[in-house]
């Protein structure tokens, strides 16, 4: 009994039961093999897939067929525990970043783990022959089926591109007309001459015209006979001066 609770000790360690919890659990798995919808569902909540999504279908599938695979060849129940196990491991791995050398690589090296009796860095788990039975069936499902799972099992996100201004301008909040004054072009000082000549002149304003026309007529007569007699007086004076060098 010690050396059976060692062992199991020692089995966790490995994590030999990180999907099945016990030989026991993998029996029962066994016995719901012919009904699929319930194994699936046992197995769902086994790894603990709540949300359904491509992936957790996807995962749910292989595990099915790999204990279909398990009974087919005689897999004892730690050997199904085993390589669920590793199987587990393996398909969480990301198969979008790492080539598909990598991941038979790691799954390479997690099944010597678990079949070498070199403890404590490896545990006898598999038989020589379903060893060789493993290999061929990673081979055929996973590794050459490399592609099209990397897209089942990578995450899918929805890209949504929406046009955009580079520039966003924002004009500034105008009150509504009716919380405006109404402003004539005639009152603004910048507009006001133009519209002072455009408008039509009243009658006295044409008078008023009349009278400042002659007026002006008048004082440019004026201002012409006082430029002559300042001319003429000053031409007198030039003539003057000229006679007395002579």
């Amino acid at each position: 009994m010690a050396r059976e609770s060692e062992f199991i000790k020692i089995c966790n360690n490995f994590q030999v039961y990180l999907v099945i919890g016990s030989e026991n659990e993998a029996e029962q798995l066994k016995g719901l093999m012919k009904d699929k919808l319930t194994l699936i569902e046992q197995l769902r909540t086994l790894i603990d897939f709540s949300e359904y999504s491509v992936k957790s279908e996807s995962k749910l599938e292989i595990f099915v067929n790999l204990l279909e695979f398990c009974i087919k060849n005689n897999f004892s129940n730690l050997e199904i525990c085993a390589i669920f196990s590793i199987y587990h491991r393996t398909l969480n791995k990301s198969f979008l970043t790492h080539s598909k050398m990598d991941i038979f690589n790691h799954f390479k090296n997690l099944l010597i783990k678990h079949s070498m009796d070199r403890p404590p860095y490896q545990i006898g788990i598999f038989k020589k022959i379903n060893m060789e039975h493993i290999v061929d069936y990673f081979i055929e499902n996973v590794y050459k089926k490399f592609e099209l799972l990397k897209f089942l099992l990578t995450n899918k996100q929805n890209i949504e591109i929406i046009n955009t201004e580079i520039m966003h301008i924002s004009f500034p909040h105008v009150l509504g007309l009716e919380f405006g004054q109404e402003i004539l072009p005639r009152q603004l000082k910048i507009l006001k001459p133009y519209y002072e000549n455009k408008r039509p002149k009243s009658e006295f304003e044409q008078k008023v015209e009349v009278i400042m026309e002659f007026e002006r007529d008048v004082l440019d007569k004026d201002l012409e006979k006082a430029f002559k007699k300042q001319d003429e007086e000053f031409q007198k004076k030039l003539d003057e001066l000229a006679k007395k060098k002579k």
